[in-house]
């Protein structure tokens, strides 16, 4: 395969990989101008239930742990994986040429890469099976 068409792969993967890590519902607008159409609702969350820091909309019990749980590993993923590709492009412009030294910074980086997208199919499973998670 091609240099420019692996870029360009990698490229259109990474960016779909971010839609569908921020991929949020929208709903449309109920009575009285509120989303969903509940009395209950806090910021849009129907039952009373707690907007969190993450904009989620939990709700208690395990279910709501998880949920927590699984979106600060989004987060933290998200910046480890910013950090990594960072690293290997340091370590790639700091190779001076060294074969050894390359081939090292894009091993990182495909590594890096190859673990956001395995975590991204996960997180887009899990919201398939529990769609309310």
């Amino acid at each position: 395969m091609k240099n420019w068409l692996k870029k360009l792969v990698a490229m259109v993967m990474g960016v779909i990989l971010v839609f569908l890590a921020v991929a949020m519902p929208v709903y449309a607008e109920g009575e009285g101008g509120t989303t969903g159409g509940s009395t209950g609702e806090v910021g849009g969350c129907a039952g009373g239930v707690k907007t969190t820091l993450f904009g989620g909309c939990y709700t208690g019990g395990i279910t709501g742990v998880l949920a927590i749980a699984l979106d600060i590993l989004t987060y933290g993923l998200a910046a480890a994986g910013v950090i990594g590709i960072v690293i290997s492009g340091i370590q790639y412009m700091t190779a001076s040429g060294d074969p050894a030294q390359m081939t090292k910074a894009k091993r990182r980086l495909i590594e890096v890469i190859i673990g956001l997208v395995a975590y991204g199919l996960v997180y887009v499973f899990l919201k398939f099976l529990i769609p309310n998670f």
